[in-house]
């Protein structure tokens, strides 16, 4: 049903991406970023954007399912998106850190990195949005965990602990959990 409501604002996903077409779409990602890195978004205006929100819970679900290809598709797709728009959501930076954790799975260690210092540079703008605020930093704490030594990435992850059981005890963090769960034990 998302990705019905996604053709109609024109981001076309097939369920099950030919490699022409990923190709094709990756193509238009590296174009609209223009020798860009992908940290770019985190110096765009922050508006409110409902598609996102969408894209956010989509990206989250097929997350879950393990389809990456149709990850990965829709990520491009709503990078050019933003990047056509010259806007950004609060929305961006759990989008970006999922996105990070996918090519921790993927063991696309560089583009992981990158993703992970997008979402990191983001979070401190949307602090106040502590759902998406929470939800990005447990990704990004999740993905150093899993990309470098366990001593260099404990502080940073017992930070975002501390900042989500002072600021944000009445989020409900069950998918987060169980993100965590899945990205580690499969």
């Amino acid at each position: 049903m998302g990705i019905e409501i996604l053709r109609n604002h024109g981001m076309d996903i097939p369920i099950s991406p030919t490699k022409a077409v990923m190709a094709k779409t990756e193509m238009k990602f590296k174009v609209a970023l223009r020798n860009r890195p992908i940290s770019y978004l985190s110096t765009l205006p922050i508006e409110d954007d409902p598609l996102l929100a969408l894209c956010q819970q989509i990206d989250i679900c097929a997350l879950y399912s393990g389809k990456l290809d149709v990850l990965k598709l829709l990520n491009w797709k709503i990078v050019q998106y933003a990047l056509k728009k010259g806007t950004i959501s609060t929305n961006m930076a759990p989008i970006l850190s999922a996105l990070a954790l996918m090519y921790v799975r993927l063991n696309d260690v560089k583009r992981a990195n990158e993703y992970s210092a997008a979402a990191h540079a983001l979070n401190p703008r949307i602090r106040d949005d502590k759902a998406n605020y929470i939800q990005s930093e447990m990704c990004v704490s999740l993905a150093a965990c899993l990309l470098q030594h366990f001593r260099s990435v404990t502080d940073s992850f017992l930070q975002c602990y501390k900042d989500f059981k002072v600021s944000c005890s009445c989020v409900s963090l069950s998918g987060i959990h169980w993100l965590c769960y899945k990205l580690t034990y499969q």
